[in-house]
């Protein structure tokens, strides 16, 4: 009936997106306000009962009393004092006729007020009762049929001429009917008009046997497309851009600033006391002044462009064989235990993620030694593939689910040492060439046939040994990574990704058990677990430019990897890969994609990790300038050298306010003014938004 109702009504007049999905709010607030119309009814039936109640009726004169304000009676009233008298009256015929003498002035009778009244009471218990189950039948209408069954746009978009709209997840659709509720606000059309010429683009766009994303509506809402539909309806260019049109519109506001106050520090120090502290306060200020610049920037740019969310297919149910997906853990395994606790791992990732056309394995390297065999490594071996066929036995049934690749050890010039060449990177880059079919690779282990795999596996999802993968995101992964507007498109004289995505990176939150390890992982790592209520979020880079960072864990395609990574990283370089690679891949980040990691549990395990990450960004430096540095672009350069900065922040931090207490001159709260505000500055933020915020919902309120 809803849906033939409303269907009937858009015949005259087409309702919004927006009116659509608020229908069942409103549903719900009708029928609240009727039982609210209903409940007071009954409330003032009980207060005019109390008041009848309470009323004294115990001798003659209270009842003579009581017929002379007969007439200020209400039916109400009248009907439950009808109801006391025969109670406790013996005589109550006498006084009820007596009642009936005095009505008849006013063209009333006790036979007909009792008659209404009964009905009205009997109307109302039924009416609250029909109010209620109201409530309770809209909460159980499958209220996606209903849309898809009303929504005109929806109609629209499901024929999409590559049909991709109707196979794709409910976030994406949604977010697809939000950017035409934005795009018809910015033309000032109808939102069906949108929809129609977008489809119809794309149909035009298959007309000419075009298959990719053009014939795909989506192209038209999200993507390069926008400034043909801009155009069709007379739009301006400036407002047909997603995201910055120039890196420099990121840079500029934050390097011109930085140098600007810089220099009148160093003025101020020289002007208080002589060239060598002015110079002195140029270098110790900058990367302070610097972080407060780009806080600043990232916090109004944040404010102006909404978080991006990259659309998905939806492959909850299965993963389609073109899409079929390793899922690989690249670790060092120092001994049987270890092998044990990643099958284990393995496992878990299976039980969570349990799809056709998803397979898992570990990707294992021995440690470093001084020869290339080492006493032990038949043990750990022996030991992963006792566990893998183990799993297999258990979960795989006539195909192998799981897989265990180990490589021998190399010999490292620059190490002098026996490793795994090129460690996770050559483990990642060796298992790409086998699983495509090569055989020149350091892999002398690898558990059963792979044989029906190579060649056939599209996407590689790498983790860490301690990350999680939760229920169902690696389906989500695949889905993000095989929507065609996330499709790679190379660069075949760059060999890098200029449009699309090789590479998808979730975001990662902390593991509920290591955040509490100690009070350091308390301290630190934050709020750790799931967030349940997980959405696109911002994200700086992706928001601004539509790409984000890779920060080693998240799904990547195996040819595209391969076409770009394989001869474009030196060897023994670099130490710290997994910016680079996102570089030349381009990294697409789906912040409503979780994976969940670890924390490091000690003070001196973090400075550890932290140093390693230290010395991989610095050993980027190379890809600044010169032959390298032409191959990636200037964001992907911006990214380097922020990471400098921030590894630069904490030292740059120290020795300025070493040099402010000790030998600065001029005003020492200037100085370390500048450094509480580098320093709190975030915490700053949030506490004015918090009472500015709260100021503004009081007075909304008022």
């Amino acid at each position: 009936n809803i849906i033939e109702f409303i269907n009937n009504f858009q015949i005259e007049e087409v309702l919004s997106l927006e009116e659509i999905a608020r229908l069942s709010d409103f549903l719900i607030l009708s029928s609240i306000e009727y039982i609210e119309r209903i409940a007071t009814n009954l409330m003032d039936i009980y207060t005019t009962w109390a008041w009848i109640d309470g009323m004294d009726i115990s001798d003659e004169e209270d009842i003579e009393n009581m017929l002379e304000d007969i007439y200020s009676i209400s039916s109400t009233g009248l009907e439950r004092l009808t109801r006391r008298i025969r109670e406790d009256k013996e005589d109550f015929k006498l006084i009820i006729e007596h009642m009936d003498e005095r009505l008849e002035y006013s063209d009333r009778s006790i036979k007909d007020i009792l008659e209404r009244e009964y009905t009205l009471q009997s109307k109302n218990k039924i009416s609250l009762g029909y109010g209620i189950t109201s409530l309770r039948n809209i909460s159980s209408f499958n209220w996606k049929n209903i849309f898809d069954s009303i929504c005109i746009v929806e109609r629209i978009l499901n024929q999409d001429p590559i049909d991709i709209y109707e196979r794709m997840d409910s976030e994406s659709k949604n977010y697809y009917r939000h950017r035409i509720q934005r795009l018809a606000d910015d033309l000032d059309v109808q939102e069906i008009l949108v929809s129609k010429k977008a489809l119809e683009l794309a149909r035009l766009e298959s007309d000419r046997g075009s298959k990719d994303k053009r014939a795909h509506v989506g192209y038209y809402l999200l993507d390069d497309g926008r400034e043909d539909l801009f155009q069709a309806f007379g739009g301006t260019q400036y407002r047909d851009n997603m995201y910055l049109s120039r890196y420099s519109y990121y840079y500029m506001p934050i390097i011109i600033p930085s140098i600007f106050l810089t220099l009148l520090l160093g003025v101020y120090a020289y002007m208080k006391g002589n060239i060598y502290w002015g110079i002195a306060a140029l270098f110790a200020m900058y990367i302070p002044i610097k972080s407060i610049t780009v806080n600043l920037a990232n916090y109004i740019y944040s404010k102006k462009f909404n978080p991006k969310l990259i659309p998905k297919m939806d492959f909850q149910d299965r993963v389609p064989e073109d899409c079929a997906t390793f899922v690989v853990i690249p670790t060092l395994l120092p001994n049987e235990e270890r092998v044990k606790e990643l099958a284990e791992h393995l496992e878990t990732h299976y039980l969570s993620n349990r799809r056709d056309n998803i397979y898992f394995g570990i990707v294992g390297d021995f440690k470093d030694g001084d020869a290339e065999v080492a006493e032990g490594d038949d043990a750990i071996v022996d030991r992963g593939l006792e566990a893998i066929k183990d799993l297999n036995n258990r979960y795989s049934q006539g195909e192998d689910i799981f897989y265990f690749f180990h490589r021998r050890r190399v010999y490292s010039d620059t190490q002098q040492k026996w490793m795994g060449w090129e460690r996770k990177r050559g483990a990642l880059v060796e298992f790409n060439n086998l699983i495509s079919g090569e055989g020149n690779t350091s892999f002398d282990i690898i558990s059963g046939d792979i044989a029906n795999l190579q060649g056939n596996i599209k996407y590689v999802i790498t983790l860490d040994a301690d990350t999680k993968l939760p229920i169902g995101e690696a389906s989500r992964l695949i889905g993000a990574i095989s929507h065609p507007l996330n499709n790679a498109v190379i660069d075949e004289e760059r060999n890098v990704v200029i449009e699309g995505y090789g590479l998808i990176q979730p975001r990662i939150a902390m593991d509920i058990e290591s955040s509490n390890k100690s009070p350091f992982t308390r301290i630190f790592a934050g709020a750790g677990g799931i967030d349940p209520y997980s959405m696109a979020v911002s994200d700086i880079y992706q928001d601004l430019f539509g790409e984000g960072i890779f920060t080693g864990k998240g799904i990547y395609d195996v040819e595209v990897f391969r076409n770009c990574l394989n001869h474009s990283i030196p060897e023994n370089m670099v130490l710290s890969h997994d910016l680079l690679e996102g570089s030349y891949i381009r990294v697409g980040l789906a912040t409503d994609i979780q994976l969940i990691d670890g924390y490091p549990e000690k003070y001196s395990s973090y400075i550890m990790r932290k140093h390693r990450w230290v010395r991989g960004d610095w050993q980027l430096i190379r890809w600044l300038a010169g032959e390298h540095g032409r191959s990636i672009s200037s964001l992907s350069k911006w990214k380097i050298v922020d990471n400098m900065r921030r590894s630069l922040l904490s030292p740059s931090l120290f020795i300025a306010t070493f040099l402010a207490i000790a030998f600065f001159p001029g005003n020492i709260l200037l100085w370390l003014g500048i450094i509480l505000i580098g320093l709190l500055l975030p915490t700053i933020i949030m506490a004015a938004e918090f009472v500015l915020y709260r100021r503004f919902r009081i007075q909304r309120m008022k």
